[in-house]
Protein backbone atom coordinates (compact mmCIF):
# COMPACT_ATOMS: atom_id res chain seq x y z
CA UNK A 1 0.00 0.00 0.00
CA UNK A 2 3.08 2.34 0.91
CA UNK A 3 4.60 1.68 -2.54
CA UNK A 4 1.48 2.46 -4.20
CA UNK A 5 1.03 5.68 -2.64
CA UNK A 6 4.66 6.85 -3.19
CA UNK A 7 4.31 5.64 -6.77
CA UNK A 8 1.05 7.83 -7.05
CA UNK A 9 2.87 10.72 -4.92
CA UNK A 10 5.38 10.63 -7.75
CA UNK A 11 3.05 11.47 -10.34
CA UNK A 12 1.15 14.17 -9.25
CA UNK A 13 4.52 15.81 -8.29
CA UNK A 14 6.12 14.91 -12.46
CA UNK A 15 2.38 16.42 -13.72
CA UNK A 16 2.28 19.50 -11.25
CA UNK A 17 6.13 20.38 -12.15
CA UNK A 18 5.32 19.84 -15.93
CA UNK A 19 1.98 21.93 -15.32
CA UNK A 20 4.27 24.94 -14.04
CA UNK A 21 6.94 24.59 -17.05
CA UNK A 22 7.36 27.54 -19.46
CA UNK A 23 5.58 26.28 -22.66
CA UNK A 24 7.35 26.59 -25.65
CA UNK A 25 4.01 28.43 -28.17
CA UNK A 26 4.58 29.37 -31.62
CA UNK A 27 2.44 32.75 -33.08
CA UNK A 28 -0.46 30.05 -33.77
CA UNK A 29 -0.67 28.74 -30.97
CA UNK A 30 -0.69 31.02 -28.54
CA UNK A 31 -3.30 32.85 -29.90
CA UNK A 32 -5.52 29.30 -30.45
CA UNK A 33 -4.76 28.78 -27.03
CA UNK A 34 -6.28 32.13 -25.95
CA UNK A 35 -9.00 31.72 -28.16
CA UNK A 36 -9.64 28.30 -26.39
CA UNK A 37 -9.36 29.42 -22.58
CA UNK A 38 -10.58 33.22 -21.80
CA UNK A 39 -14.20 33.73 -21.51
CA UNK A 40 -14.77 37.00 -23.16
CA UNK A 41 -14.77 38.51 -26.58
CA UNK A 42 -12.79 41.91 -25.12
CA UNK A 43 -10.61 39.36 -23.33
CA UNK A 44 -9.33 37.35 -26.57
CA UNK A 45 -9.18 41.42 -28.53
CA UNK A 46 -6.82 42.21 -25.35
CA UNK A 47 -4.87 39.14 -26.19
CA UNK A 48 -4.37 39.49 -29.59
CA UNK A 49 -2.64 42.70 -28.72
CA UNK A 50 -0.32 40.66 -26.26
CA UNK A 51 0.19 37.83 -28.78
CA UNK A 52 1.15 40.87 -31.12
CA UNK A 53 3.60 43.01 -28.90
CA UNK A 54 5.50 39.43 -28.13
CA UNK A 55 6.02 39.30 -31.84
CA UNK A 56 6.95 42.58 -31.88
CA UNK A 57 9.88 41.94 -29.21
CA UNK A 58 10.79 38.99 -30.23
CA UNK A 59 11.96 40.03 -33.61
CA UNK A 60 13.80 43.68 -32.32
CA UNK A 61 15.85 41.19 -29.95
CA UNK A 62 16.37 38.85 -32.92
CA UNK A 63 17.24 41.50 -35.43
CA UNK A 64 19.16 43.59 -32.54
CA UNK A 65 21.03 40.39 -31.53
CA UNK A 66 22.62 39.84 -35.20
CA UNK A 67 23.42 43.67 -35.51
CA UNK A 68 25.72 43.49 -32.22
CA UNK A 69 27.72 40.94 -33.97
CA UNK A 70 27.28 41.92 -37.87
CA UNK A 71 26.81 45.52 -37.94
CA UNK A 72 29.78 47.69 -39.30
CA UNK A 73 29.43 51.09 -37.99
CA UNK A 74 30.06 51.76 -33.99
CA UNK A 75 26.77 53.61 -33.48
CA UNK A 76 24.78 50.37 -35.08
CA UNK A 77 26.24 48.76 -32.44
CA UNK A 78 25.43 50.85 -29.82
CA UNK A 79 22.16 51.37 -30.76
CA UNK A 80 21.70 47.42 -31.25
CA UNK A 81 22.96 47.08 -28.21
CA UNK A 82 20.41 49.55 -26.56
CA UNK A 83 17.45 48.28 -28.18
CA UNK A 84 17.93 44.62 -27.16
CA UNK A 85 18.23 45.67 -23.47
CA UNK A 86 15.36 47.53 -23.81
CA UNK A 87 13.10 45.02 -25.58
CA UNK A 88 14.32 42.07 -23.40
CA UNK A 89 13.40 44.18 -20.12
CA UNK A 90 9.91 45.02 -22.27
CA UNK A 91 9.20 41.52 -22.67
CA UNK A 92 9.85 40.44 -19.24
CA UNK A 93 7.13 43.27 -18.42
CA UNK A 94 4.77 41.84 -21.12
CA UNK A 95 5.26 38.30 -19.78
CA UNK A 96 4.34 39.75 -16.49
CA UNK A 97 1.28 41.27 -17.59
CA UNK A 98 0.50 38.31 -19.73
CA UNK A 99 0.27 35.89 -16.80
CA UNK A 100 -1.39 37.89 -14.14
CA UNK A 101 -4.29 38.05 -16.86
CA UNK A 102 -3.66 34.27 -17.86
CA UNK A 103 -3.32 35.19 -21.17
CA UNK A 104 -0.18 33.20 -23.27
CA UNK A 105 2.50 34.67 -25.64
CA UNK A 106 4.31 32.98 -28.44
CA UNK A 107 8.34 31.91 -27.72
CA UNK A 108 8.88 31.94 -31.46
CA UNK A 109 7.74 34.81 -33.67
CA UNK A 110 5.12 34.35 -36.03
CA UNK A 111 6.10 33.33 -40.11
CA UNK A 112 5.71 36.62 -41.85
CA UNK A 113 8.15 38.23 -39.05
CA UNK A 114 10.46 35.29 -39.44
CA UNK A 115 10.57 36.17 -42.92
CA UNK A 116 11.27 39.71 -42.14
CA UNK A 117 14.63 38.33 -40.09
CA UNK A 118 15.83 36.30 -43.02
CA UNK A 119 15.46 39.21 -45.46
CA UNK A 120 18.01 41.03 -43.25
CA UNK A 121 20.46 38.79 -43.79
CA UNK A 122 23.61 40.18 -46.35
CA UNK A 123 27.52 39.81 -46.64
CA UNK A 124 28.32 43.21 -46.82
CA UNK A 125 28.40 44.65 -43.04
CA UNK A 126 27.80 48.52 -44.26
CA UNK A 127 24.64 47.12 -46.53
CA UNK A 128 23.27 45.07 -43.00
CA UNK A 129 23.71 48.45 -40.91
CA UNK A 130 20.93 50.45 -43.31
CA UNK A 131 18.93 47.48 -43.80
CA UNK A 132 19.14 47.18 -39.80
CA UNK A 133 18.17 50.15 -39.55
CA UNK A 134 15.69 50.69 -42.32
CA UNK A 135 13.67 47.84 -41.10
CA UNK A 136 13.68 49.30 -37.48
CA UNK A 137 12.45 52.19 -38.55
CA UNK A 138 9.96 50.40 -40.69
CA UNK A 139 8.91 47.82 -37.79
CA UNK A 140 8.75 50.83 -35.20
CA UNK A 141 6.18 52.52 -37.10
CA UNK A 142 3.91 49.53 -37.48
CA UNK A 143 4.69 48.79 -33.45
CA UNK A 144 3.50 52.70 -33.07
CA UNK A 145 0.49 52.01 -34.30
CA UNK A 146 -0.20 48.58 -32.88
CA UNK A 147 0.49 50.28 -28.96
CA UNK A 148 -1.32 53.62 -30.34
CA UNK A 149 -4.74 51.81 -30.82
CA UNK A 150 -4.55 49.62 -27.60
CA UNK A 151 -2.99 52.59 -25.40
CA UNK A 152 -7.05 53.81 -26.86
CA UNK A 153 -9.16 50.43 -27.18
CA UNK A 154 -7.62 47.84 -24.82
CA UNK A 155 -10.54 46.39 -22.73
CA UNK A 156 -8.60 45.75 -19.46
CA UNK A 157 -7.51 48.74 -17.97
CA UNK A 158 -3.61 47.38 -17.13
CA UNK A 159 -3.07 46.58 -20.80
CA UNK A 160 -4.18 50.37 -22.20
CA UNK A 161 -1.79 51.53 -19.22
CA UNK A 162 1.19 48.88 -20.29
CA UNK A 163 0.96 49.83 -24.10
CA UNK A 164 0.69 54.15 -23.20
CA UNK A 165 3.81 53.28 -20.94
CA UNK A 166 6.03 52.10 -23.27
CA UNK A 167 5.02 54.27 -26.69
CA UNK A 168 7.41 56.62 -25.86
CA UNK A 169 10.15 54.15 -25.67
CA UNK A 170 8.78 52.54 -29.35
CA UNK A 171 8.76 56.10 -30.53
CA UNK A 172 12.38 57.29 -29.25
CA UNK A 173 13.71 53.50 -31.24
CA UNK A 174 12.16 54.90 -34.11
CA UNK A 175 13.07 58.46 -34.28
CA UNK A 176 16.66 57.06 -33.36
CA UNK A 177 16.58 54.48 -36.10
CA UNK A 178 15.83 57.30 -38.94
CA UNK A 179 18.47 59.67 -37.02
CA UNK A 180 20.93 57.19 -37.60
CA UNK A 181 19.75 56.18 -41.12
CA UNK A 182 20.17 59.29 -42.32
CA UNK A 183 23.34 59.79 -40.55
CA UNK A 184 24.79 56.54 -42.94
CA UNK A 185 23.67 57.53 -46.09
Amino acid sequence: MKHISLIITFFSLVFAFQSCAPTNLTYHEAQQRNLRKLDTEAQRTDSDFLVEAANYNLLFIDISNRAMQEGYARVVTDFANNANTEYRRMHDDLKKLAKDKKMSLPTTMSDRLQQTSRELVTSDRRAFDKGYLNTMESLHENAIRLYEDAAIRANDSDIRAFAAAKLDLIRANERRADELENQLL
